[in-house]
Order: structure tokens, then sequence, then C-alpha cells
């Protein structure tokens, strides 16, 4: 008699055919670093134009 399940993936985690599925902070942490940096950007350009305007 072992101890070790039959099926080692199914206790191994979430995962795909892929790999491993990120935990859903890092997306949340990815998809807000993207929209900071379109903020800066953005923030960036319209000083840009500002300037070129006065």
């Amino acid at each position: 008699m072992t101890f070790w399940p039959e099926d080692p993936a199914a206790t191994a985690g979430p995962a795909t055919a892929e790999g491993a599925v990120p935990p859903a902070w890092a997306l949340g942490l990815l998809i807000a670093s993207l929209v900071l940096l379109e903020l800066y950007l953005t923030v960036r350009d319209a000083r840009r134009l500002w300037k070129d305007l006065r």
C-alpha cells in the first residue's frame, strides 16, 4: 500500500496543457501597470503639446 496519489498531476494545483496558470493578482498587477504607463504617456504628450501651443 502506497501513500502516493494515483495521478500526481491532479494534485499539483491549477495547470493547463501549456503550463501553470498565473495567480489572479499577477494579472491584475499587469493590467494596472499597463494602465499607469498609458496614463503617464498621455500626460507627457499633453504637456509637450501644451508647451508647443503656448
